[in-house]
């Protein structure tokens, strides 16, 4: 199995909050019926802590109990023909799976200024990427 979490701050009523964006957890479909979810959680809960965070939001693809907040997502598949053979996505109706795949492409070059980088983040500090190193 496999769970991610990236550090966010997060603004609630004008303070800033630091947070653990748990991204994503994906398990094997053989080990889905062992209950793996919730250890993998806790660990990540267990390793968030240990950074002095002590909240966190998540994403689900789908219907959660109680959400405080919902939002719309939008990603861009870069293989959609294995996405669709494991059911994580579907053809598009009207579409062929190959109609997908030419219009989800990525350009061969990219444009010159694609990765400019602003004034200020060219002036602030990079910041770590693990939080308890």
């Amino acid at each position: 199995g496999y769970i991610m979490a990236t550090p966010a701050t997060i603004c609630v009523d004008k303070k800033q909050l630091p947070m653990a964006s748990i991204d994503f957890l994906t398990l094997r479909n053989d080990l889905r019926s062992q209950h793996l979810a919730p250890l993998l959680i806790q660990e990540i809960t267990r390793r968030v802590n240990l950074c002095g965070v002590w909240q966190a939001f998540f994403t689900a693809g789908s219907l959660v109990a109680k959400p405080l907040v919902t939002t719309r997502y939008y990603h861009r598949m870069l293989n959609p023909q294995k996405l669709i053979r494991l059911r994580f996505a579907k053809v598009l109706p009207g579409m062929t799976v190959g109609e997908m795949e030419s219009w989800l492409d990525l350009d061969e070059e990219l444009p010159e200024k694609a990765f400019e980088v602003s004034p200020a983040a060219a002036s602030t500090p990079p910041r770590k990427t693990a939080c308890c190193d």
